[in-house]
């Protein structure tokens, strides 16, 4: 796909399919999950550098969706003290 069809194609997406609210186009932020790449193998170290590389190319919302709880893979709602020693904060 050569870029002037791939600018073609986001023009045609958003123009046709995004929502709108009142005739107003809505943006939805741009977001970074753990859980896809690192699941619940998480730790401190990894998750400030994975901040600091989402805060660099302007990340909006940096979701922390596992790895962060004690307990089985379920978790419970205790944060793990051994994965963030500083505490989750």
């Amino acid at each position: 796909m050569t870029d002037e069809n791939a600018r073609l194609l986001r023009k045609l997406i958003r123009e046709a399919y995004e929502p709108s609210v009142s005739g107003r186009e809505l943006v939805a932020p741009v977001l970074y999950t753990t859980w896809f790449d690192i699941g619940a193998e998480l730790d401190e170290s990894l998750c400030r550098t994975l901040v600091d590389r989402a805060a660099e190319i302007g990340q909006e919302i940096f979701l922390l969706d596992a790895g962060w709880y004690a307990g089985t893979p379920c978790g419970s709602s205790a944060s793990d003290r051994r994965s963030a020693s500083n505490g989750w904060h």
